[in-house]
C-alpha cells in the first residue's frame, strides 16, 4: 500500500534553504541538484538529459555544485528510458536509487514509460529504491496513478507530495 510521509519534503526544503543561503530563494533545486546534495563519497551518479540546451545547463549546474569535482557524477546526453530500459539483471549490484523525473509532456505517454521503467528496474535490480516524480493535477488523476502503480505488483510505496 501507499503510506504518506512528510520526511522527504522536510529534507527537500532543508536542502533548498542551504542551497539558496538566505531568505531570497532565487534558485530552484531541481532533481539532479537535489540528488547531488545526498551523494556520499563512495556513491556515483549518472544523470541523463535528452535536450541539448538542458543538457548543457545541467553540465554547468553540476560543475557549480561540485567545483572541486569530488563527486563521481557523469552527465550523459540521451534518453534515460532507452539506456536504463536496455539493462538486464546483474547490470546493477547492491543497493542504489533511481530518480525518474521525466518532462510529462505529453502526460500519459511519459507516465506509461515511467511506470514501465519502474517495473523493469524492480525486476532487474530488486535491491534498488526508485523515486518517481509526478505532477499533481487533481485528485482523480493522482488516484489513477496510485491504482496503476498498485497494479504493477512491484511492492510497497512511500508517497511524499508537495
Amino acid at each position: 500500500g501507499s503510506t504518506p510521509s512528510r520526511l522527504p519534503v522536510a529534507q527537500y526544503l532543508s536542502a533548498l534553504r542551504s542551497f539558496n543561503k538566505g531568505s531570497d530563494w532565487r534558485q530552484y533545486l531541481g532533481s539532479p541538484a537535489w540528488a547531488l546534495q545526498f551523494l556520499r563519497s563512495d556513491d556515483c551518479a549518472q544523470l541523463f538529459e535528452a535536450s541539448k540546451n538542458v543538457w548543457e545547463e545541467l553540465l554547468r549546474s553540476v560543475a557549480a555544485l561540485d567545483p572541486s569535482q569530488k563527486l563521481a557524477v557523469t552527465v550523459k546526453r540521451g534518453d534515460s528510458f532507452h539506456c536504463l530500459g536496455r539493462r538486464t539483471r546483474g547490470a546493477f549490484r547492491g543497493p542504489g536509487i533511481v530518480l525518474i523525473d521525466p518532462p510529462y509532456e505529453p502526460y500519459h505517454e511519459y507516465l506509461t514509460w515511467s511506470l514501465w521503467l519502474l517495473r523493469h528496474l524492480r525486476r532487474i535490480w530488486p535491491s534498488s529504491s526508485i523515486a518517481l516524480w509526478y505532477p499533481i493535477f487533481n485528485s482523480e488523476q493522482t488516484e489513477r496513478l496510485y491504482n496503476r502503480f498498485r497494479d504493477l505488483g512491484v511492492g510497497d510505496a512511500v508517497v511524499a507530495e508537495m
